[in-house]
């Protein structure tokens, strides 16, 4: 199932959740001892609510990549009882997909420790190049992982709560 919709009562929470961990990224990014001297990165940011738990993935690219990028698809594999409740897409710079698989072991319990692999593809007409994805979650975060857009970058964060929220 695809989704690309927002849902206007919780936006300012999705919105403010983006707005953090874009500030997070650049402080990694600027900090990290792979990114080259004077690289602009330009940040997308889908992030969906599942059964509770926010889960927002950031794909940094170099502002030089823009011209080549076609789209990035983020799909996010989640229980096959969940209940997704938000897909928030800033991508202004570049288009991005947000894609949600019900493949995963369905879940119990009001605090159930769910594991909710992502995969992130970059689709690109030019060369190979090096980017950056942020995951925040409540039972998961990772500041920076490195990735290259000749693969798909295969991850896994995860979630503390199960409420059914609709």
């Amino acid at each position: 199932m695809e989704s690309t919709s927002t849902l206007s009562p919780v936006r300012s929470i999705a919105l403010a959740l983006t707005l953090a961990a874009a500030m997070l990224a650049a402080f990694v990014a600027a900090g990290s001892r792979h990114a080259a001297a004077m690289v602009i990165w330009c940040a997308g940011d889908p992030a969906i609510l599942v059964n509770g738990n926010p889960v927002d993935v950031t794909v940094s690219v170099p502002l030089d990549q823009l011209r080549n990028i076609d789209d990035v698809t983020v799909t996010y594999h989640v229980p096959v009882n969940a209940n997704v409740a938000l897909s928030l897409n800033t991508g202004i710079l570049f288009r991005e997909k947000v894609v949600i698989v019900k493949d995963q072991p369905a879940t119990r319990g009001l605090l159930t420790k769910t594991a909710f692999p992502v995969d992130v593809t970059v689709h690109t007409h030019g060369s190979a190049f090096s980017y950056g994805v942020t995951q925040v979650a409540l039972g998961g975060t990772r500041l920076w992982s490195n990735a290259n857009s000749a693969t798909t970058f295969h991850t896994t964060t995860y979630g503390l709560l199960n409420i059914w929220l609709l």
